[in-house]
């Protein structure tokens, strides 16, 4: 009798729960790698029990799962069918083989095209964690298919796009990574953009190959490959800067890589005061290194590939005052992702079928964790909520509904990150922000020197993005705004040619008149006072009366020189002289 009414309840539990099936790399790259499957797998689990646990989602209601080893993901299909869709087995005894059924697939977290493509065909809905294409899935070719993985890479152009506008600036040059698959996307979108003129678009080698001892270690001599990979980086600059005359350069690379390029530019020169003004735009879209509590934002010009680092950093944050920074938005609610956070390391390391080793980081001192573990904690989180809302409102479950409700909510994600899906694709967005150095350093200074938020890049379901600077850039030279365009005054470009002759002919009979102007004004100071002297002289001279001055006449003694003895005895001598010689 008592086994009747726990069976009872068991079958009641089992048929109000939501079945998920879970596909997991288990042995995708090395075991203790934090991007392996093992590494991030319990994220499933802990964002089951939370809303398991928590009365106020699905009341009534609970998720449960089963997985898949998804490793090779040719066979992804093939279980997807066998394991969940096909019909009942019928084994040699007659007796059906029940497949297991599934509400929702979660995963894969490699090839998304063909799984997605199936799981639409049966009606079911896939939230992916992680897909290895580079593109997006749009909700018109994939209406059941909803991506929970925040690929900012594929936000690059679009953000790039929106800054650009913003400043004004269309004349650029592009310096991209060797091999860096990851901007092939936004290389592609900044071709296709007619109201861009790319000037020059150059390579730059691998950031491997920047390392002490080269990209595969001993091939050559230490700092060989790295001396080899700095001068080309150089001979780029100089050439985009100085023949090309770009003043807005465009860095597609790892950030890593973007802090070497920048300590080439203030070597040679290209981020002083003087004019002409240069800019550059690079990207950092590691949401680890986002997170305040993760390391310092000074760090994020430390880069373990240079050598020394610590000159390196120091040459490239002195750059740095001419770069702004696309990154992540900065995340909100970080005491929510360290549980889980604390919660995934735990159980990754004793807990079946799941654990593994963790990787400790020495920077942050913290265990790491895979940026995939938040999305596919995301993935079951916001798959129960859309549930939960679709019976708040009496609706009917189906695929389409699920999928169509989880896409009409932003969502601030498990990693801290607001995320939205546009209305027009389907796909998720994060906000980003834009960052800067605003304040020169010293060696002294510069571990205690952030870069600063200057602005966000907000996205919402109808609009799109917008950029909203909310600090003034700061710039090395101060607050003028640089141009991208060729000027007369910095590069000789488009000044008129008659323009020299026609400041000649204005300068030169300026000048001419000018000095006639000061001689004339000499010659009539002169006239002035020569004047001005002989009627001095004139006034002295007619005091004096002439004819006591004549030599037959005797003086009168009414001259005012008549008591003057002397000059009486003189003339009376010189009378006497007279006489003498007539």
């Amino acid at each position: 009798m008592t086994r009747t009414p726990l069976l009872l309840l068991t079958f009641l539990q089992l048929s109000t729960a939501y079945h998920m099936g879970f596909y997991i790399p288990l042995v995708y790259g090395r075991e203790d790698d934090a991007t392996s499957g093992r590494a991030y797998a319990h994220a499933l689990t802990i964002a089951m029990d939370d809303v398991n646990n928590d009365p106020r989602i699905l009341p009534g209601h609970n998720l449960t799962y089963s997985w898949t080893n998804s490793t090779d993901s040719s066979e992804v299909v093939r279980s997807m069918y066998q394991k969940y869709i096909a019909p009942p087995n019928v084994t040699c005894d007659a007796q059906p083989t029940p497949n297991t059924p599934v509400d929702v697939f979660i995963g894969p977290a490699d090839s998304c095209t063909a799984p997605a493509k199936v799981a639409q065909a049966f009606n079911i809905p896939m939230i992916s964690y992680h897909c290895s294409e580079r593109g997006n899935f749009t909700k018109d070719e994939y209406p059941l298919f909803v991506q929970t993985f925040q690929n900012t890479n594929t936000q690059a152009a679009t953000a790039l796009f929106t800054l650009l506008e913003k400043q004004n600036w269309t004349r650029i040059g592009v310096i991209y990574e060797e091999g860096g698959l990851l901007w092939q996307d936004v290389r592609s979108a900044i071709s296709k953009k007619t109201s861009l003129h790319i000037i020059a678009s150059e390579e730059v080698p691998k950031l491997l190959k920047f390392q002490q001892f080269g990209e595969n270690f001993l091939q050559y001599p230490e700092l060989v490959q790295r001396n080899r990979s700095l001068e080309k980086v150089r001979e780029v600059l100089t050439v985009m800067a100085v023949e090309k005359r770009i003043k807005v350069f465009v860095l597609l690379t790892s950030f890593d890589l973007v802090v070497e390029i920048m300590a080439q530019a203030y070597t040679i020169g290209l981020t002083e005061t003087n004019r002409p003004h240069r800019v550059f735009v690079g990207f950092q879209l590691d949401a680890s290194k986002r997170r305040k509590n993760y390391v310092r934002q000074s760090e994020i010009f430390f880069s373990p590939y240079a050598f020394p680092q610590v000159d390196v950093m120091y040459r490239a944050m002195k750059g740095s005052r001419s770069l702004l920074i696309i990154s992540n938005a900065e995340p909100v609610n970080t005491e929510r992702y360290e549980t889980f956070r604390g919660k995934l390391v735990n159980r990754t390391e004793y807990d079946p079928p799941f654990n593994s080793t963790t990787v400790y980081d020495s920077i942050s001192k913290q265990t790491t964790i895979s940026e995939v573990a938040s999305s596919l904690y995301d993935a079951v989180y916001q798959y129960a909520l859309a549930l939960d809302r679709l019976h708040k409102r009496n609706m009917n479950v189906t695929a389409k509904a699920v999928v169509e409700e989880l896409r009409s909510y932003p969502y601030i994600g498990i990693g801290g990150f607001p995320s939205v899906f546009t209305k027009d694709t389907g796909t998720l967005k994060i906000h980003l922000s834009l960052q800067q150095l605003t304040v020169d350093i010293t060696r002294k200074s510069m571990r205690e020197t952030t870069v600063k938020t200057i602005g966000n890049f907000n996205y919402s379901r109808d609009s799109g993005v917008k950029l909203k600077i909310f600090e003034q850039i700061l710039w090395p030279w101060g607050t003028e705004h640089p141009t991208d365009q060729l000027t007369c005054v910095d590069d000789g470009y488009n000044c008129p040619e008659d323009e020299t002759n026609v400041t000649q002919s204005i300068i030169i009979p300026t000048t001419i008149s000018v000095v006639f102007v000061v001689i004339f004004v000499v010659l009539i100071a002169l006239f002035v006072r020569q004047w001005k002297r002989e009627r001095i002289l004139k006034r002295s001279v007619w005091q004096v009366d002439i004819s006591e001055v004549i030599f037959d006449r005797k003086i009168s003694t009414d001259s005012k020189f008549s008591d003057d003895s002397g000059i009486r005895s003189s003339m009376q001598d010189m009378e006497s002289l007279l006489d003498d010689t007539k």
